[in-house]
């Protein structure tokens, strides 16, 4: 189904975001973005998005290949992800867009 949105997602940038297991990982947002399209790769990971720093057994799991869309700009400020996989670090691929 084709859902159309009333205006245009203009693009605002992009980022490679290490992750490893230890410490929980954080965005760095470009200015105006409020919507970011999110694909891991190399290794699982635990994600949140309400602030709140995920454990292993806690939080979204997103295996790798697998897609993330965080939609609003708290929900981008909120992001925290750690590798699903004990002394593994991985990598997110980011794109950014606003409005």
């Amino acid at each position: 189904m084709y859902i159309e949105h009333p205006k245009p997602y203009l693009p605002a940038g992009f980022q490679k975001l290490l992750v490893g297991h230890a410490t929980a990982y954080t965005l760095t947002i470009p200015t105006g973005a409020r919507h970011a399209v999110a694909k891991v790769r190399t290794q699982p990971i635990r994600w949140r998005d309400d602030g709140v720093k995920p454990t292993s057994t806690t939080g979204m799991y997103a295996a790798a290949n697998e897609d993330i869309t965080l939609t609003s700009r708290e929900s981008l400020a909120g992001f925290k992800a750690i590798s699903a996989v004990a002394a593994t670090t991985g990598y997110i691929e980011l794109s950014y867009y606003k409005l």
